[in-house]
């Protein structure tokens, strides 16, 4: 048995039972918690972590995982795959935790009158209830990836698979009861993930 090989029985032996979640049908694998970058923000010492899982598993920047054993959920946000004495070490990752597992987003539809002044009333319609990650943050300041709006109060991580609008009508997400309005989303951070600019939301 080679380098690669014992470095992949050793994660799966003593690694955390991880299923990665996906449309298509889910895979199990496993990871161990490593060592990582340094992390200063208080967003990050709370809900950054880094996993590696074995060289052969099909784990993908954009991938949900579920750890089996914590019973949490977390976005991988980025993959290294790293050698060592000839072979592969396995893949390293950085993952964001779903701290909210259920958010729901809604969908407004404007009322609207027919040719015989019959009213439809507006509405708003819950399209999914879907799991992100969820930053306070203050706005007007450079953060991250990019400058954030005046007027945001949270920051979310979430899947590409839920296709927020920002026209006409910007979608709603709920987050502790709350109404906040969609002002800005970012696909280009890291492929399959989007990231949200959330503000207060006043309308009925």
């Amino acid at each position: 048995m080679g380098f690669s090989e014992r470095k992949s029985a050793w994660i799966n032996e003593y690694g955390d039972p991880m299923t990665i979640i996906r449309p298509s049908g889910n895979v199990s694998t496993a990871a161990r918690f490593v060592k990582g970058r340094q992390l200063l923000a208080p967003f990050d010492i709370n809900f950054v972590r880094f996993m590696v899982f074995p060289s052969e598993s099909d784990i993908q920047v954009g991938d949900l995982v579920r750890n089996e054993t914590l019973g949490y959920q977390l976005f991988v946000t980025a993959i290294e795959e790293r050698t060592l004495l000839g072979g592969k070490a396995g893949i390293y990752t950085e993952l964001y935790t779903a701290n909210y597992p259920a958010a729901e987003v809604q969908r407004y539809t404007p009322g609207s009158v027919d040719e015989y002044g019959n009213q439809t009333p507006a509405t708003w319609t819950t399209v999914g209830t879907v799991p992100m990650s969820v930053e306070h943050v203050n706005g007007n300041v450079p953060y991250k990836d990019g400058l954030l709006l005046a007027d945001t109060l949270y920051r979310l991580t979430l899947q590409t698979a839920t296709a927020l609008q920002l026209i006409p009508n910007p979608d709603r997400i709920i987050i502790d009861g709350r109404n906040f309005q969609v002002s800005d989303i970012n696909v280009t951070v890291a492929p399959g993930l989007q990231i949200v600019q959330v503000k207060t939301d006043n309308r009925t």
